[in-house]
């Protein structure tokens, strides 16, 4: 409580926010009286106008720092943090995934202090949902992340939980993030050789995971495309077997031959399963792959020197073909 008397000699301390703009100290200092002496007075020019002279809060005296010696700071403090997370390649693999992953499974907006994301890409085709293998298989493997650190409240406390969880529960969050990033390239553009490149790393059997259905494929073709799929794995005798078919028949039909679901014979029914379109792959058919390591082999060869071969070398008499 200040009296009239004390509110009329104290003082008020004009200070600056954080944001630059200015406002009155929340406390009031009074003015030395007259006898308090002077060796007082040098001491302790004011005291707080509190009634606890002495034994009152203390007085902020950090020195005021402006907007650009804060942001200055705050890049020499990230550059140190920044040096030693690269140096714990352990520790930056658990902080990279917590960062892709928080953004991704939190309802409402948090300000994490990084630039790593882990968006999945806008599909090609919004309203295209297709019941495949892969997509069956990638919904069983959400629902089996492990989702307990996400219940904590504050960004500390669910990144410490995440770091708690098991190699195998955080090596699945990371999987997911990854995977999740990869676009989706129609074949012969820009970045198609690489997810190609992808798929034959991880040995993927393309074949034994997605087989041509009437949705996904067959009711886009048109009746002789499909017509002329039949003839390429079971001759000009398996076409005409279908030719009378309607388009949709038709589909049907082709489904569940390259399904493995008509009764045929069994080097017919081999191709059939075998097959795919070549955008499905991620290489070139097996007849195909062979054809270009003998072209490969071939141009090896040629491209080698020939040694010219002196008559008098030939001690047999018989004359030594030029390599091709």
């Amino acid at each position: 409580m200040i009296d009239a008397e004390q509110k009329a000699s104290a003082l008020g301390y004009v200070v600056l926010k954080p944001d630059g703009t200015p406002q009155i100290h929340h406390q009031l200092y009074l003015a030395p009286t007259a006898d308090t002496g002077a060796d007082e007075s040098d001491d302790e020019d004011a005291e707080p106008a509190d009634g606890l002279s002495g034994s009152g809060a203390a007085i902020d005296t950090a020195p005021a720092m402006s907007q650009r010696l804060r942001e200055m700071l705050a890049m020499m403090k990230t550059e140190l943090l920044a040096v030693h997370v690269a140096s714990d390649p352990a520790f930056a693999l658990d902080l990279g995934t917590f960062l892709m992953v928080e953004r991704e499974c939190r309802h409402m907006p948090c300000i994490v202090p990084s630039d790593l994301y882990a968006t999945a890409p806008q599909p090609l085709l919004a309203d295209f949902k297709p019941e495949t293998a892969a997509a069956a298989e990638w919904r069983r493997l959400e629902e089996a992340l492990d989702r307990s650190w996400t219940g904590y409240s504050g960004l500390e406390e669910r990144y410490d939980a995440f770091c708690a969880l098991d190699d195998e529960a955080r090596a699945a969050w990371l999987g997911w993030a990854i995977a999740r990033t990869l676009h989706a390239v129609p074949d012969g553009r820009e970045g198609t050789d690489l997810l190609n490149h992808l798929g034959r790393k991880l040995g993927i059997d393309v074949a034994a995971w997605w087989r041509p259905t009437a949705l996904t494929f067959f009711d886009k073709l048109t009746r002789p495309g499909i017509l002329a799929l039949f003839e390429g794995i079971g001759g000009e005798e398996l076409r005409v077997r279908y030719t009378g078919s309607k388009k949709h028949d038709l589909a049907a039909s082709a489904e569940r031959l390259f399904g493995g679901d008509v009764v045929i014979e069994p080097e017919i029914q081999e191709r059939a399963l075998a097959w795919l379109p070549e955008q499905m792959r991620f290489g070139p058919a097996e007849g195909e792959a062979e054809a270009d390591a003998d072209a490969k082999v071939a141009n090896a060869d040629a491209d080698m020197p020939v040694r010219s071969i002196d008559a008098s070398d030939n001690t047999t008499g018989e004359t030594l073909p030029r390599a091709a």
